[in-house]
């Protein structure tokens, strides 16, 4: 079969969604099928695009989006003429010819826009949508209402990172999906083993994110540690990631007094040197799909805090393999972490609870599910 792969991504760096957008491009290839892959020219030079290609990937820029306004489409013309003649999207899709279209979002809706739209809603029951991310919202206006329903109802699969997810999507279009699955994440690591367990006297928290600090609750997560740190209450944090909110992240530690135990670490792909120091994940974001750190610290033995948004209540039974916060809010997750030191002898045994979790429910090849696309 001839399959289109078309991510919704313009401007975040490679994550998740990208490893996954590959994987599926992988399976793809790996079932024997032409695959065209609209890459967004942030990634156009990643290198498991490179390795894809090789493969036998057909990699195309994907075309930048559609200007609003007409002076801009005018100079947008003048300058595609400049550069030869560039096809919109839905151009370069017809030309093409696909037998199936996946669309990888970034967000659950964002094949609503006009230049996704205009390509899927000629193809009922040709394309299926991938969802990675979504949040409670105000209600649609009536235009994008109608949209989302007509593409979620048409789309041959609908695949979804969790239960919370796929719920929170039907309440938001009022009808229930009719060809939904689940989908889960490539692990990138092996959790034959977990982590051996580190030795510190002081309780150690890590977060692994993105600086993303409204997404990723960090705001609230300093909050709270300083409430507990003002009551004489020992611990570190250590956040491993980069992001847009670094500068303002270490203004708010010096602010709350609690710079002297936060470590902003930066990136690293070290995982497992990540938890052979720490003990347990602080994941207490506002919104999520299904979040690869949470699987990634239970794969290697760790026990995870994490608010019961995305698939976090999916993955932790509450006091066995870690712990649930009702929401980020302050007092919410003062009250978690409390219950969650006063159990910290058990943080080991939790830990392997969390890795027995990974090890005997997590498939070894979970992008074979967007296959069922294709049957």
């Amino acid at each position: 079969m001839r399959i289109a792969v078309i991510p919704t991504i313009r401007d975040y760096p490679w994550g998740a969604p990208g490893h996954c957008m590959g994987e599926l491009v992988r399976t793809l290839l790996e079932a024997g099928h032409e695959v065209l892959w609209f890459v967004a020219p942030i990634d156009w030079e990643n290198a498991e695009v490179a390795q894809l290609r090789e493969l036998g990937a057909k990699t195309v820029l994907l075309p930048g989006p559609p200007a609003n306004y007409a002076r801009f489409r005018r100079l947008r013309r003048w300058l595609a003429n400049l550069r030869s003649s560039e096809k919109s999207l839905a151009e370069a899709i017809d030309q093409f010819g696909p037998d199936h279209i996946f669309v990888n979002q970034g967000g659950t809706w964002c094949a609503t826009q006009d230049e996704f739209f205009t390509c899927l809603s000629s193809r009922p029951g040709r394309y299926s949508l991938i969802c990675h991310l979504n949040e409670p919202q105000p209600a649609f206006g009536e235009k994008q209402f109608q949209r989302a329903r007509e593409l979620f109802l048409s789309a041959k699969r609908v695949f979804l990172p969790s239960q919370w997810v796929k719920a929170l999507a039907e309440t938001q279009i009022a009808s229930p999906i009719s060809n939904p699955a689940i989908f889960l994440y490539p692990m990138r690591f092996d959790f034959r083993e977990p982590v051996p367990w580190p030795v510190s006297p002081e309780p150690r928290f890590a977060m692994v994110c993105r600086l993303d600090t409204n997404h990723k609750g960090i705001d609230c997560a300093f909050r709270a540690l300083a409430l507990l740190r003002a009551e004489g209450i020992k611990f570190s944090l250590r956040i491993y990631g980069s992001g847009p909110d670094a500068g303002y992240l270490s203004e708010l530690a010096r602010f709350l007094g609690i710079e002297d135990c936060v470590e902003l670490c930066g990136y690293t792909n070290g995982l497992q040197e990540i938890w052979a120091r720490e003990e347990i994940l602080l994941l207490p974001s506002r919104r999520e799909g299904s979040a690869v750190a949470l699987t990634e610290a239970m794969g290697f033995g760790r026990p995870v805090i994490a608010t019961a948004v995305g698939g976090a209540p999916e993955w932790i039974e509450d006091g066995v393999n870690g712990f649930i916060c009702p929401a980020a809010e302050v007092e919410l997750l003062v009250a978690t972490l409390r219950r969650a030191l006063a159990e910290r002898s058990r943080w080991r045994e939790m830990g392997l609870a969390a890795h027995h979790k990974i090890k005997s429910s997590y498939p070894s090849d979970p992008a074979r599910v967007f296959l069922q696309s294709l049957s």
